[in-house]
C-alpha cells in the first residue's frame, strides 16, 4: 500500500499576488512595444513602396 499524499491546492499569499500581477503587466508591457515596433517597421516599409 502507497501513503495517500496531502491533494489539499495551496494558496497565493498576498505577495505571489503582487508579483505574479508585476509579472503579467510586463509581459503585456513587452508585448505592447514589441507589437508597436513591428507595426511601424511594416507601415515604413508599405510607406516606401508607396
Amino acid at each position: 500500500m502507497t501513503a495517500r499524499k496531502n491533494t489539499t491546492p495551496k494558496t497565493l499569499s498576498r505577495g505571489h499576488h503582487v508579483l505574479a500581477g508585476v509579472v503579467v503587466t510586463g509581459a503585456v508591457v513587452i508585448a505592447g512595444i514589441g507589437f508597436a515596433g513591428s507595426y511601424a517597421a511594416v507601415r515604413d516599409l508599405a510607406l516606401d513602396k508607396g
